[in-house]
Formats: C-alpha cells, sequence, structure tokens
C-alpha cells in the first residue's frame, strides 16, 4: 500500500509482555496509535502479545498487518465504550490478520480477541479459550470483515462471532465447543463450506439479518440456526441422522430419536422450498 508510513513493527520473534506488576513494562501497552490516516501498524512472524492488563493492540484510522503473531491472555476490562477488544481494538480502519493464534483473550463487555468497526479480513488463524461478558467471545464486528480457513474453538460468554457487519464472508472456517453458540448476525453475512460442531448453538440470524448458507456442514443437536431475519439455504448442507455417537462407535445414538428430528428437519425443507435435491448415503 503506497505512501503509508509504518509507524511500528514487531517481528521475527519479538516478545512483547507485561504483567499487572511489572509497570517499566506495563507503560507500553496498549500499542496505541490515533494519528492521521495513511500509517501503518505491522506485528508479524512470532511476535507474542500477551497478559496486557489494558488491550494489547488499539488504532483508529489505521492500517494493521499482523502476519504469524500470538496474542495471548491480555485482558479488557469495563462496560459498553471501554471493554471490548482485549486483543485488538480497530476503529474505523483497515485489518489484515493471517496465520496467527488469539488465545484465552478476555473482555469485559465485548469482542474477546477483536472488536474491529472499520474493514477486517482474517485467514488461517486460530481463536480458542477467548471470552467476554456480552457481545462476540472471539470477534465483535460492524463494517465489512472476511474470514476464512479458521478456526474457532472453546470460546465463551456469547457467540464466537457477533456481527452487524455491512457485509461478513465467512469461508472454509470450523466452529466448535463454542458457548452459547458459534455465530450472531444482525448484518448481511454469507456462509460458504464451513463446520458447526458441538456449539451451543451454531447460528443466530437476528430480526435485522440476511444470510445466505450455502456448502456448510452441521454435525450436532446443538448445532442449530435461529432465524428471525432473512435466511436462504442453498448449495448442499450435509445432516446426519444421528447427530451425536460415543467417541469411536459410528452408529452407536442410532435409534435413539434423532431420526425423528432430521426428518422433521428435511420434510420442513421440502415443504418450504422449491428446487431442492435430497441425496441419501
Amino acid at each position: 500500500m503506497p505512501d503509508e508510513q509504518i509507524i511500528a513493527k514487531l517481528w521475527n520473534g519479538d516478545t512483547l509482555v507485561t504483567s499487572y506488576t511489572n509497570a517499566d513494562i506495563a507503560q507500553y501497552f496498549p500499542i496505541k496509535v490515533t494519528s492521521a490516516t495513511g500509517t501503518r501498524l505491522e506485528i508479524y512472524e512470532g511476535a507474542m502479545l500477551a497478559n496486557a492488563s489494558a488491550r494489547a493492540v488499539q488504532t483508529t484510522l489505521q492500517t494493521i498487518s499482523v502476519d504469524g503473531a500470538i496474542f495471548s491472555n491480555n485482558r479488557k476490562t469495563g462496560g459498553s465504550g471501554s471493554g471490548e477488544g482485549a486483543a485488538i481494538l480497530n476503529t474505523a480502519g483497515t485489518l489484515y490478520v493471517t496465520n496467527t493464534i488469539f488465545d484465552g483473550n478476555r473482555s469485559g463487555y465485548a469482542g474477546g480477541a477483536i472488536q474491529t468497526t472499520g474493514t477486517a479480513t482474517i485467514s488461517n488463524s486460530v481463536f480458542s479459550g477467548n471470552s467476554t461478558a456480552t457481545i462476540g467471545s472471539a470477534i465483535r464486528a460492524s463494517g465489512i470483515m472476511t474470514i476464512s480457513a479458521s478456526t474457532f474453538s472453546g470460546n465463551l460468554g456469547a457467540a464466537a462471532v457477533d456481527s452487524a457487519a455491512t457485509t461478513m464472508t465467512i469461508t472454509g472456517s470450523t466452529f466448535s465447543g463454542n458457548a452459547p453458540g458459534a455465530l450472531s448476525n444482525r448484518g448481511s453475512a454469507t456462509i460458504q463450506g464451513s463446520v458447526f460442531d458441538a456449539n451451543g448453538g451454531a447460528i443466530v440470524n437476528g430480526g435485522t439479518g440476511t444470510m445466505m448458507i450455502s456448502g456448510s456442514t452441521f454435525l450436532s443437536a446443538g448445532d442449530s440456526i435461529s432465524n428471525d431475519g432473512v435466511l436462504t439455504l442453498s448449495g448442499d448442507i450435509v445432516l446426519n441422522a444421528s447427530l451425536t455417537v460415543r467417541a469411536g462407535q459410528a452408529a452407536s445414538h442410532s435409534h435413539h430419536g434423532w431420526e425423528q428430528f432430521t426428518d422433521a428437519a428435511i420434510r420442513a425443507l421440502s415443504d418450504q422450498r422449491e428446487h431442492l435435491v435430497f441425496i441419501l448415503w
């Protein structure tokens, strides 16, 4: 991106770690950049930002590039307007994240790992064990967001991804073990080729939400879709006849009542939609 001034860079295994008692290091938290547009923050190749008592990175109107970093156990306390984005708070800027791990971050209100109100592109990254009190245990987003080939597991306290984004696209990603759910949408969302397994609930599409789901797999009974907005299912949706098994024992929960549930789901699709193709195996 031409004409951008690089204002800070962490890379090649640099570590920026603080504790609640180390004032000498704690003074560097958060990395806070609020200067005029056209500047850039870069975090690369194994840089670790951990244990911040105030969020790790906060920027306004900037470009942030994160590649191969680790954000671990950062904390941002407070309520609405202060307790958002324990790892990264991106306000009206552009955020690029790839090959990065967000683990154990916690916010007091929203965006356990990331809160973004600008444009965010996230790929090949892992969000695990993040949490929040109210909204978006891993990510809270508005603006434009794209997530690809990423994994969300064990994020707690709210849906792993909470979006009021103008446009959100999720492709080739996996959501597992998030509670109370994987995804909450109140904007415009497209979900493609993704897997939902053992979440408290797969998707809530709110009254202002518009969502299209295609080529995705819902593996467990808890991975339900709640819709009060506009929901379109297209492509292939994979649904097993029995939605749970004992570990390593195929079909161990067949004839336990799952068939009634999955039959009802197929019947509802058949009754409400045209031009569907059902493939049994």
